[in-house]
């Protein structure tokens, strides 16, 4: 608020300070509110400043989405750029949290989750340093009904070594098997067209056993 002071019939308006410079502050309860419309920002800025890199900014956007925001280039706060965004919703399940960058987590992820997508436009590597049997695990266990599928949608390559999905064991064998005491339990298809063939190599080995 403006700061009124009358003596009399002479009065002066002290305008509200709207910055406000100390070393520290010690509070049980910190309130940041923005004017009707407006976000809520926080401002965390090391070093003086003296690189873009070193101003961040926590953005509470009119709204309700949250960004955590830093400056890569420039003084303002239009070249401030969300390294991360949480976007509420009324249903917490439907909230989502993104990282336009590298998540890179050191530790252990556990995901409990309705469905689990992910969309790259990249490569997508599944990589185990851990040198223990079933170091990479892919698991269906939700009822008789669940399959698990691998499916290259437009690859058309049938060269030995590069096909459209490549199984490839350097050191160790590759087994395909089942279990079941069904009919078909291991079943084999081509079905592409009258010209197509399957063909089974064995180039070097010579154990019958």
């Amino acid at each position: 608020y403006d700061v009124k002071i009358a003596s009399g019939t002479s009065v002066r308006y002290i305008a509200w300070s709207d910055e406000i410079t100390l070393k520290t502050v010690d509070a049980s309860v910190l309130k940041v509110r923005g004017v009707e419309g407006a976000a809520a920002p926080i401002y965390l800025i090391a070093d003086q400043a003296d690189q873009n890199i070193d101003v961040w900014r926590i953005n509470a956007a009119d709204g309700g989405v949250l960004t955590f925001d830093s400056r890569a280039s420039g003084n303002s706060d239009s070249d401030l750029v969300a390294q991360m965004t949480i976007t509420p919703h009324a249903t917490v399940a439907s909230s989502s949290v993104t990282f336009p960058g590298i998540l890179d987590v050191n530790g252990t992820a556990d995901f409990d989750v309705t469905d689990f997508d992910i969309a790259s436009s990249g490569d997508i590597d599944l990589v185990s340093t851990n040198d223990a049997a079933a170091a990479i695990y892919l698991r269906e266990n939700a009822g008789t009904s669940g399959t698990i599928k691998i499916h290259a949608d437009q690859g058309t390559s049938v060269t030995e070594g590069a096909e459209s999905i490549n199984i490839l064991s350097d050191a160790g064998g590759v087994g395909i098997r089942s279990t079941a005491n069904l009919a078909n339990a291991v079943n084999l298809t081509v079905d592409g067209g009258t010209t197509s063939t399957m063909t089974l190599f064995n180039d070097q080995g010579t154990a019958a056993t």
